[in-house]
């Protein structure tokens, strides 16, 4: 039997519930919205996304390259 279109999406709703507390919060990145206005950015502004960005960004492409490496696709 095939599963109900309800069930289909109570777990996708779980599967995104659970990957939204992995995930960083974008709004950590503000200095997107004042580079699109043409406003100069305050080095504060620059600071965060950088930290947020080497906290998740480095970690998971580490975590790629490994699990590439182990499948022998990575150099």
């Amino acid at each position: 039997t095939q599963p109900s279109a309800s069930s289909i999406g109570t777990a996708l709703t779980t599967f995104l519930n659970t990957l939204s507390r992995v995930l960083p919060d974008i709004s950590q990145f503000p200095a997107t919205e004042d580079i699109e206005r043409g406003v100069s950015i305050a080095p504060e502004k620059l600071w965060e996304s950088l930290r947020e960005t080497l906290a998740f960004g480095v970690p998971l492409m580490l975590l790629g390259y490994v699990i590439l490496k182990n499948k022998e696709v990575a150099p």
